[in-house]
Order: structure tokens, then C-alpha cells, then sequence
């Protein structure tokens, strides 16, 4: 909006013609137009996550799940959103998994790995950089030390504050920031990254921290794009909540155990409310940045390895993509893949793999021992030699940071008149049930 629009063009006005409505009209357009356009109604976006969280676990991903499953914590995502009931992370690592999710590509690309030696490459696009260049207020508020600046995660966010282990302080630092924004106009990014629960206690805690976040951010939202006003119709922020990583190591489980790699993902949709929609087809975590870049009315999205997810656009009877999602374990001593609703998974010199296929219900299913010459698995193993001569051919150029940039920018040129994104976003056809 500008400043004293009134007195911008006040005086002006008056020397209309009260009965030239036409004239009116186009001195109504070029105040408009002097005083800086429409205001900026691009959604704003919180991104929560946690370090280790087993989809299982959530009360929405139960089969059997109870009437009042999405009234508290992370599950209140999916009452007015979707639900993946097949979301995996990439690879069990957390700095690495972080950097996949903001960067949408796999860790053999953007090279984070367990050694803090190993950051994201200064200048590669991720989803804060791509936000903050098209004007979007950014922030991070992480409670893991493994996440510290030095993995260079921090590119894109104007703030970035690590409180190692501890719920509250992250909550509180993400709270006192949207407080600080009431009244401001003008979109913004707020990753929260939640330290893992560990016990009853811890859990609870982290329930509240959510609920505190999800009320905060929709009051947030709404005053940044009515210029403060307490209007509760207005559309609220979107919103995702996964996680790093799924259970923790069982005795006897394998890095790319399917429990590890499998995480809750729910996205509530930027606007109006949605009925909830369970989507079946499997995801990755480096699907999460393009939708999110898509909702916010990016276009090229091509320079990312993952997908807009709008399954809502898919017609009733559409089978599932085949879309590979890779899998690596730390060191890629293990490497996996799920595809077509089948899950795979071995290490890098074995002659048997384990295998499972995904269940409609959500029911984590048991892995079976196979041969990776069984013809049942054949077209995965060949995917997974595929990796493996790739890598055996020669380690990935990493581009230097004047490639990166060169590309520009995947906005419209118009920062803040960004078009809504084309399609259907997740959620908002609840007539294509998956």
C-alpha cells in the first residue's frame, strides 16, 4: 500500500467531476499506479519440521484414526490439508536430509554429508534464496546443533538462530519474530526446526510448541496482507510439517530400513480451507521446495530435482506416477529406491536386498530378503546400477556460484505482482480422490 494514499490524491480527486464516472475511474488507476500498485497478496509459508519423527506415531496417520486426530499438534496440519501417507526422506542423515529439503536435490548433489567438512555450496539455490530475491521476509529458528551456520543451510535467511536441544527456546524465538512482524505488509519464509522428543514429557512439550506456532503464524498471516487488521476469515499461511528422518534405529534395523526413511509430510494449502485428502503416491522431501516455490508463483522450476505436488490435478482412475525416489544411507555404504509403490533397498556390494510393497491403509508392511537378481525387483536393481555406474564415472561437478546466478531469477520480473501458480495445489480438489 502507499503511504498517505489519501493524501497522495486527495486534492486530486476532488477536482473530478462528481458525475464523469469514467474519469473517476481512471484517476483511480493511476493513483493506483503512483503510489506503488495492489498490495502484495503472495501467501506466506511456515515450514516446520522436526529431526526424527515416525509417521506411525501421529494420531491422522493411524488407519483407525480417532475423530479427534487433527485437533492437537502437527496433525491439525492435515484437517484443512493433505496428507501423504508415503512421504520418505531421501537419506537418514540430518544435516544432509536439511539440505535436501531446501535445496531439492539428493545428497550425491548438493554434497552435505556427516562430516562437518561437508556444506551446501555458497551461491546453489535453495528455497530461501529463491524467496528472499523475490522480496519474501525469511527467517530460521533450529534446534539442532548439526544444522549450525557452518553447514551454510543459513543462505537465504535474513535471521538465523540455532538453539541447540531445546523446544522452547525455538518456539518462543519463532513467536517473538511473527510478533514483530504484526502490522508489516509483505510476505515471509519461517523454517522451525523442532529438537527431537524424546520421552512422554518431551513429546507433549513439542504438541504445544506446534499448537503455539500454528496459532501464531495464522494470526501472522493474516495481518500481512490487511496491513494489521484482526480479520479471522482471511486466508492463513501455508503450511508443512515433516520431518528428517522416521523412527530411530531399531536392534538389527539397516540404515535404509523402511521405518528410517519413511516421515510424515502434511501441506495445508495457502488460501481458503480445504476438506483433507490422504494421498497414496509416494514423495520425497525434495518435492517439498518446488510446491512451496510454485504456491508462492515461481515458474521455472526445472533447476530443481523434485516436483510441484498437486496430485488434486491427477483425474479419478490416474495410476500412481512411476517417479523414482532415490534413497542413500550415510556414506551411501547403503543405496535404495521406491518406486511404483514398491519400496528397495541393499548395500553397495551384496547379492540379496530387502523389499517391501506400500500398503494402501498406511500399515508399514514387513521387508522381505530377496536376490537382487529376482525378476520381481529387476527393474529397480537397474536403477540402482544406474546410480553406481554414474558414480563409479566420476564425481558430480559442483558449478561455481556465477553459474548458479546466472540463471536469474525463477520469479516473475515484477517482485511482489507475482501471479497465483497455475494448476492445482494440493488439497484444493477434494472431486480427484487418490
Amino acid at each position: 500500500m502507499c503511504p498517505g494514499a489519501a493524501a497522495c490524491g486527495g486534492a486530486r480527486t476532488r477536482r473530478i467531476a462528481a458525475g464523469d464516472a469514467a474519469q473517476a475511474a481512471f484517476a483511480a488507476l493511476l493513483l493506483t499506479l503512483a503510489c506503488g500498485g495492489a498490495p502484495d497478496a503472495r501467501p506466506s509459508f511456515l515450514l516446520l519440521t522436526a529431526g526424527t519423527q515416525d509417521a506411525s506415531e501421529l494420531p491422522c496417520y493411524s488407519a483407525a484414526a480417532p475423530a479427534d486426530a487433527s485437533a492437537r499438534g502437527a496433525c491439525r496440519v492435515a484437517r484443512n490439508g493433505a496428507l501423504f501417507v508415503w512421504a520418505f526422506s531421501e537419506t537418514p542423515a540430518v544435516a544432509a536430509a536439511a539440505a535436501t529439503l531446501l535445496s531439492s536435490e539428493p545428497a550425491s548433489v548438493h554434497g552435505v554429508g556427516d562430516s562437518a567438512a561437508r556444506f551446501l555450496a555458497t551461491g546453489r539455490p535453495t528455497l530461501a534464496t529463491e524467496l528472499s530475491r523475490a522480496g519474501y521476509a525469511t527467517a530460521a529458528f533450529v534446534g539442532d546443533a548439526a544444522l549450525n551456520r557452518a553447514r551454510n543451510l543459513h543462505a537465504g535467511f535474513a535471521h538465523y538462530e540455532v538453539a541447540a536441544d531445546d523446544t522452547g527456546a525455538v518456539a518462543s524465538g519463532a513467536l517473538a519474530w511473527l510478533d514483530a512482524r504484526r502490522g508489516q505488509t509483505g510476505p515471509w519464509l519461517l523454517w522451525v526446526h523442532l529438537p527431537d522428543a524424546d520421552g512422554p514429557r518431551a513429546a507433549a512439550s513439542r504438541e504445544e510448541a506446534i499448537d503455539a506456532l500454528l496459532d501464531g503464524v495464522d494470526t501472522s498471516a493474516r495481518s500481512s496482507t490487511d496491513g494489521g487488521a484482526a480479520d479471522r476469515a482471511a486466508p492463513g499461511a501455508g503450511v508443512v510439517f515433516t520431518a528428517l528422518r522416521g523412527s530411530r534405529p531399531r536392534p538389527g534395523s539397516t540404515p535404509l530400513a523402511l521405518a528410517r526413511v519413511r516421515v510424515p509430510l502434511l501441506w495445508r494449502a495457502p488460501g481458503p480451507h480445504r476438506p483433507a485428502r490422504r494421498i497414496v503416491a509416494p514423495v520425497g522431501l525434495l518435492d517439498v521446495t518446488p510446491t512451496l516455490l510454485q504456491a508462492a508463483g515461481a515458474r521455472a522450476l526445472e533447476r530443481f530435482a523434485g516436483e510441484a505436488l498437486h496430485p488434486g490435478a491427477l483425474p479419478p482412475g490416474t495410476p500412481h506416477p512411476a517417479r523414482p525416489i532415490d534413497l542413500e544411507g550415510p556414506g551411501r555404504r547403503w543405496l535404495g529406491v521406491v518406486r511404483a509403490r514398491r519400496y528397495y533397498a541393499r548395500r553397495r556390494h551384496a547379492r540379496f536386498a530387502r523389499t517391501a510393497l506400500l500398503s494402501d491403509d498406511g500399515s508399514l508392511p514387513p521387508s522381505v530378503r530377496v536376490p537382487i537378481g529376482d525378476p520381481e525387483v529387476a527393474p529397480l536393481e537397474a536403477r540402482l546400477r544406474e546410480r553406481l555406474a554414474a558414480e563409479r564415472a566420476g564425481p558430480q561437478s559442483r558449478p561455481k556460484e556465477e553459474s548458479f546466478r546466472s540463471e536469474g531469477s525463477i520469479f516473475p520480473s515484477t517482485p511482489g505482482r507475482a501471479q497465483p501458480a497455475t494448476g492445482t495445489s494440493l488439497g484444493e480438489d477434494p472431486k480427484s480422490p487418490e
